[in-house]
């Protein structure tokens, strides 16, 4: 009887032992079924992601549905790459050539009822004191940026002086005031935003990519599109970032999101 007692116990301790390995067998296998799972997604957001830089995240046109491109570029001056802008350059940039541009987009009774508002806001601001705009000599950057200046206590619209000298030189009157407007108006959505508080929160003149999400998902409904089917000139960059936007269904998913990250931000 003892015998046969300790064979049943035995017999047990082998069932609960070899039930413990498979469940451990299978939540292992499961793990790791995730884990490749995850491994696929990440891969696939990472394939999608190049391709989207690759087709939307240059300034490249898409010539056979951007025509508009082809009449705005002038003939290309090899001296262009060579613009550099100081600082006296950039002042009288900005008022001889900048300020007037954006003035006139405020003033014009055919330009678009958001650009006109967000101008009037800008301008009234720039006025007060409350916001400072000016042609920098920085190179940083290629547009347009918007920062807080600790020194002064001032939210800044920048405009990179040889961005906007490359645009003068290269395209034409109707592309450069556009590419002026399209600038001011975009920078003037983040404005609101460029507080201290945010800013070191989103890292020093780095907006945040959901800001940067918000904003061009306003540009493009508000500006890029309507534009583009009045003729006019939304750079062909903004309208690729306008094609893939409808491609996500004109809603901030992942793949947007991704894109705004890398490439926008």
């Amino acid at each position: 009887m003892k015998e046969s007692s300790g064979s049943r116990k035995g017999a047990i301790v082998r069932t609960v032992l070899y039930t413990l390995l498979s469940i451990a067998f299978i939540v292992g296998a499961c793990a790791w079924l995730m884990n490749e799972n995850k491994k696929g997604i990440e891969e696939k957001a990472k394939q999608q992601l190049q391709a989207d830089l690759n087709l939307y995240g240059n300034d490249q046109p898409f010539l056979e549905d951007y025509p508009i491109e082809r009449d705005y570029r002038m003939p290309l001056d090899p001296s262009i790459s060579e613009v550099h802008v100081d600082d006296q350059y950039g002042d009288l940039l900005y008022t001889k050539s900048v300020l007037p541009e954006i003035t006139a987009a405020r003033d014009d009774p055919h330009e678009l009822p958001f650009v006109r508002k967000q101008l009037t806001w800008l301008l009234q601001q720039v006025k007060s004191g409350e916001i400072i705009m000016k042609v920098t000599s920085n190179e940083d950057f290629t547009g347009g940026a918007s920062v807080y200046d600790y020194k002064l206590h001032k939210r800044m619209l920048l405009f990179s002086g040889r961005g906007v000298e490359i645009v003068r030189r290269g395209m034409n009157a109707a592309a450069y005031h556009d590419f002026l407007v399209q600038t001011t108006v975009h920078e003037s959505i983040h404005l609101p935003k460029i507080t201290p508080e945010f800013d070191k929160k989103n890292g020093p003149h780095q907006p945040h990519v959901t800001e940067e999400s918000r904003t061009w998902i306003i540009m493009i409904k508000e500006v890029i599109r309507p534009w583009y089917a009045q003729g006019r000139y939304p750079s062909s960059m903004s309208w690729k970032i306008s094609k893939l936007f409808a491609e996500c269904g004109d809603t901030a998913t992942d793949r947007w999101m991704r894109f705004v990250d890398v490439r926008l931000s």
